[in-house]
């Protein structure tokens, strides 16, 4: 079996190899660059999205106190939407700091990540049936909307523990935030 070995040219100006190395590595940059600001650029599109969404329809204002809300939905969305939030509370704060446990919870405990997609998924298929009778076909974009908003937040947050709770501060927050909304909502 013969190997390739290149031949370098004498005559060829030995610095002209390095310089077309260094165009491509400025190229890479500049769309890694493009791909970073994308990226940025989608998550604070579905963040303002999500924004719009809460204020223009106060949408926690009507989800707890609109009588036409689905009662029976509403209450298997909130036990579907506490299970998924135990469930990462479990796999980011009591795993690594209580317990110990260093490896991911997909070698660790696969079964969780099962569990959680499916709490996650039936609290927005029940959230969507309890909202309905309020917001009609809207409901569905909505909720796909604000889910997008809220997971893209993470692009802003640091990555350590400390933003699995600036992350339950900001659901928190949202929450909360039919106090400070002073209509009823114009998407009803």
């Amino acid at each position: 079996m013969r190997r390739y070995v290149p031949v370098q040219n004498i005559e060829e100006d030995s610095t002209r190899q390095p310089k077309i190395i260094k165009q491509l590595d400025i190229y890479d940059k500049i769309e890694q660059w493009g791909e970073w600001l994308w990226v940025k650029a989608q998550a604070i599109f579905w963040i303002s999205v999500a924004i719009a969404i809460v204020y223009y329809s106060n949408f926690f204002k009507q989800l707890f106190h609109n009588e036409n809300i689905n009662e029976l939905f509403l209450t298997f969305a909130l036990l579907f939407i506490g299970m998924s939030i135990s469930l990462s509370l479990y796999a980011a704060f009591y795993l690594p700091c209580i317990k110990g446990i260093t490896e991911d919870i997909e070698t660790y405990n696969p079964k969780a990540i099962q569990l959680g997609a499916f709490a996650g998924f039936m609290g927005f298929i029940t959230l969507t049936i309890a909202i309905w009778p309020v917001f009609g076909w809207w409901s569905f974009p909505m909720l796909f909307a604000m889910f997008l908003g809220f997971i893209n937040t993470g692009h802003f947050l640091p990555n350590h523990q400390l933003s699995g709770l600036l992350f339950g501060a900001i659901f928190i927050g949202a929450f909360f935030s039919h106090y400070y909304i002073d209509h009823d909502g114009y998407m009803h």
